[in-house]
């Protein structure tokens, strides 16, 4: 039997408006999916096109209130377990990590 293979899919972006340690962010509205940044799952920030960090999410925010996911084109904060260099600009990509099994993706 194979293994399982591990299929990342991305579940929102969201660019960075403002930063103190937190990012003020707006999700894409290039995204078709109505759920643009999802609180589980990993993230990776790109500046200028670069990847400079994968980390996790820390909190996500919607005005004070905690939430799970925020609608395309609506303002959120979002704080990151490890990585707080954050600057205006940069790209904040959340993906999430599913384990496949070889034999349905054929």
């Amino acid at each position: 039997m194979l293994e399982p293979e591990i299929v990342e899919q991305v579940e929102g972006r969201a660019e960075v408006r403002r930063s103190s340690g937190w990012a003020r962010a707006r999700s894409s509205p290039d995204r078709s999916s109505p759920t643009a940044t999802s609180a589980h799952g990993g993230v990776r920030v790109y500046r200028n096109g670069k990847l400079i960090a994968t980390d996790k999410l820390d909190s996500l925010r919607r005005f004070r209130d905690d939430v799970r996911d925020v609608a395309q084109g609506y303002e959120c904060g979002i704080g990151l377990a490890g990585f707080h260099d954050l600057a205006e600009g940069d790209i904040i990509e959340a993906f999430t990590q599913q384990s496949v099994s070889r034999a349905s993706l054929r």
